[in-house]
């Protein structure tokens, strides 16, 4: 009878795990995502298909984003789906002529050989970054599949190219390397050809949606049960007409990752910063705020998701930069995804591999200021320091700014961490936040307490004199003020 019972308390601890949710938006949206997302902080993104081989875009900072196209659309280019302005448009189609001849876009899958991948070796290059999770284009637009789809034969990367299942192999590397894994899908597959009857006048989105797109996702989450997946596609047929009720209804109380799986807010036009647990900011635009959960996802160089042979050094984040990147992202209470884009033959570009290396030495001393924090009430203050910043406004169009404040703010149990971005010299005046008689200073990555002192309602602190090889880390130096207060706090 004992026994009877254990099994029944473990049958509706298990039922109680898996809430059954409906096909409404009303009750998609009251679903929280799991703690992980919010606690893990910083996670890859990765562009890698057959765009890897041509891997080439004439990218215009000072144009509207995609002028001059983006490398990760040249299938599109030059099958002519999407069109370019007829000048960069006429550059891209003579660059394939004089290189693959007069052939499709789909000749060049065999090319995709991925001769060098190797998954663990990208799990040990993440770990390494400090990244917490990861997340690969298991399709782009162009349909092309990174593991063997049934739904979609002769177009897969077991059937072409590599002639492997990548996505298996990189979920398994991941999970092995302590990173959770998942997926970027395209819900829009710009040159299926259901998907392109229905942009027809009078076309019907149904029979793609209800032969190839629904069944291929579902496919491919019960095969590899990610636990974040990535949207886009959506923006050209309006929302619902992709069917993305039923299928979170599905994801979230009946798919075998409904505990883990975390989703971003592209399920049809209309739905961004509306619908999602994760509303995506992309290069900075920001579309919707950031009060709701969301993540900044940036690509480590300016204008090129996937791999671009014409980028240049300048294109790049510098290491000071995109560590400010994170930091002010973290503050804001996002979730920074830093975009990876591996050649064709499989492997990450040094310049890449060596961002990602100082992104992790960084974390090393101050992740304790990133990993399981939360927005405190007051993000950031001070005066502005240098901190390049190249990204999208909100009308899609790159800026570059040159400063950002001095100091920013994130939380966890009862402490508050106040992030530097530059050396603040002597002594640190913080105005924004108090401290009571018991609280206690200390600098991330140095063994002794700091001396401080209450001034007004805020504080001053004593910074340690130190030789530049004497410091925890090169940039953005992390305080944590045990017994912080600051007025309209509510922790």
């Amino acid at each position: 009878m004992r026994r009877l019972l254990c099994m029944l308390v473990a049958l509706g601890a298990a039922a109680a795990a898996v809430e059954a949710y409906e096909a409404n938006w009303e009750t998609l949206d009251r679903r929280p995502n799991p703690q992980w997302f919010d606690d893990d902080k910083f996670g890859i993104f990765i562009h890698w298909s057959v765009f890897s081989v041509p891997a080439v875009a004439w990218v215009y900072p000072d144009k509207r984003y995609g002028y001059g196209g983006h490398s990760c659309w040249y299938g599109l280019y030059v099958d002519r789906i999407r069109l370019l302005a007829p000048e960069q448009q006429a550059k891209v189609e003579a660059f394939h002529r004089q290189t693959y001849g007069e052939v499709p876009f789909k000749a060049l899958a065999p090319l995709f050989k991925a001769e060098a991948f190797d998954a663990r070796q990208w799990a040990a290059i993440f770990k390494r970054s400090g990244a917490r999770y990861a997340f690969l284009t298991s399709n782009f637009h162009d349909g092309f599949c990174l593991w063997p789809s049934p739904y979609a034969p002769g177009w897969n990367s077991m059937d072409l190219g590599p002639k492997r299942d990548v996505m298996g192999e990189f979920s398994s590397a991941m999970r092995e390397a302590g990173l959770r894994a998942g997926f970027y899908y395209s819900l829009g597959e710009f040159n299926h050809p259901l998907y392109l009857a229905a942009r027809k006048t009078g076309g019907d989105l149904g029979p793609f949606v209800r032969d190839h797109m629904q069944p291929q996702l579902r496919e491919a989450v019960v095969r590899y049960r990610p636990s974040f997946i990535y949207f886009d596609g959506e923006w050209e047929f309006p929302l619902d007409t992709f069917a993305m009720q039923g299928f979170l209804a599905w994801l979230y109380g009946e798919s075998p990752c409904a505990n883990d799986v975390v989703v971003n807010d592209r399920f049809g036009k209309g739905s961004r910063g509306v619908h999602g647990g994760v509303f995506s900011s992309e290069a900075g635009v920001l579309e919707s705020g950031t009060d709701h959960k969301w993540c900044e996802d940036r690509p480590i160089s300016r204008g090129n998701w996937s791999y671009n042979r014409l980028e240049r050094l300048e294109d790049y984040l510098s290491e000071r930069d995109m560590v400010h990147l994170l930091v002010e992202t973290v503050a804001q209470g996002g979730n920074l995804h830093l975009d990876v884009s591996p050649c064709a033959d499989g492997t990450i570009p040094m310049l890449q591999q060596e961002r990602l290396a100082q992104m992790g030495d960084w974390l090393k001393v101050n992740g304790e200021a990133i990993y399981g924090t939360r927005r405190w009430v007051v993000t950031h203050e001070g005066p502005m320091v240098e901190s390049r910043n190249p990204r999208l406004d909100k009308d899609w169009k790159w800026i570059e700014t040159g400063e950002r404040p001095l100091v920013h703010y994130t939380r966890k149990d009862d402490a508050v961490y106040a992030i530097c971005l530059a050396w603040p010299g002597e002594k640190l005046r913080l105005a924004r936040v108090g401290l009571g008689p018991n609280a206690r200073v200390e600098m991330l990555g140095y063994p002794e307490p700091l001396t401080w002192r209450s001034v007004g309602e805020g504080l001053e602190i004593d910074l340690p004199r130190l030789a530049p090889v004497q410091l925890p880390c090169r940039n953005a130096w992390a305080l944590k003020l045990s017994g912080a207060r600051c007025e309209g706090d509510r922790r």
